[in-house]
């Protein structure tokens, strides 16, 4: 940004657009800023013509940020919590006393494998503290750090903007999973036994198609998926039913008390392991509050190896 466009911004700008996007109308933020609805629209109204882009367009559900709002609040947020850092000093933090409810994103098979992992070590070091986890995935987990509904994130994500910090928690890799009462297989898989029988394939947009295909494609096979759901802890009922083949996280299957009974078999071909990471904005870790989030996510990654 040019230097004279900068001395037309302040940091009470930056809090009210922060505050719009929080909030999702005008008088929203008003409200929490304890400023008139005028002022706010003229902070907006300031903000629009400097940054020459209208940061947020009304849409059903109230005021939905633009493309470039969306680059802009993350990065803006970690900068404000730093020079408020900076400036007046981290808050003082009793693990022993608080009873922060601390928010976790996370799909549901990182909350089967961390969640109730983390909550015993929340009861241990922080025993007033209360845990709240949202349900995210790998397509709005960046907008949901940033907009500050979830703390910590935790999930398999792609990289994104420099703002967000991401800690390995643990890798995992794909098997074949089947109701040993519904099919027979044998104990080394085939291409052709991989593909004879119909799948399940856990989707979050409903596509029938996922990396398997891609490969299956190379190797000049096709299989049919018969049903696709976005919800991994959904497998256990379709599996207990119906003679279908699902491609599941092996540490999942083997977490997740309704999947112990199925039968597992490596997959016909090779898939590379992926990682799940933890995810938050970057400078929270200097919050005692976060930093102490993130110690007790770690440890519930440690002792689920």
């Amino acid at each position: 940004m040019h230097q004279n466009n900068l001395r037309s911004i302040d940091l009470n700008l930056l809090k009210v657009l922060s505050e719009i996007e929080r909030q999702g109308s005008v008088t929203g933020a008003a409200h929490a800023l304890g400023l008139g609805q005028p002022a706010v629209s003229q902070s907006l109204a300031r903000l629009r013509a400097t940054l020459q882009d209208d940061l947020f367009v009304r849409g059903p559900n109230g005021m939905t940020p633009t493309p470039r709002m969306l680059e802009l609040i993350g990065p803006m947020r970690t900068a404000l919590d730093q020079i408020e850092d900076t400036l007046f000093g981290s808050q003082t933090f009793d693990p022993l006393a608080t009873d922060t409810r601390f928010m976790v994103g996370a799909t549901d098979y990182t909350a089967v494998m961390l969640g109730s992992r983390i909550m015993q070590i929340l009861a241990l070091e922080m025993p007033q503290a209360n845990l709240s986890i949202l349900r995210t995935d790998k397509f709005d987990a960046e907008k949901m750090l940033a907009s500050g509904e979830v703390d910590i994130a935790l999930g398999m994500f792609p990289k994104k903007g420099d703002w967000i910090k991401r800690r390995r928690l643990f890798s995992e890799r794909h098997v074949c999973v089947f109701n040993p009462s519904l099919l027979t297989l044998p104990t080394r898989l085939s291409v052709e036994d991989y593909v004879a029988h119909d799948h399940l394939l856990i989707s979050l947009d409903g596509s029938p198609s996922g990396f398997v295909d891609g490969i299956l494609e190379t190797l000049g096979h096709r299989r049919r998926v018969a049903i696709t759901s976005p919800y991994f802890l959904q497998s256990a009922y379709i599996l207990e039913s119906l003679p279908l083949i699902a491609t599941l996280p092996e540490r999942f299957v083997r977490c997740c008390p309704s999947l112990s009974h199925m039968a597992l078999r490596d997959l016909p071909f090779d898939v590379p392991s992926f990682d799940i990471s933890a995810a938050w904005r970057g400078g929270d870790e200097r919050n005692p509050r976060l930093a102490a989030l993130i110690k007790v996510v770690l440890e519930a990654a440690r002792q689920s190896d």
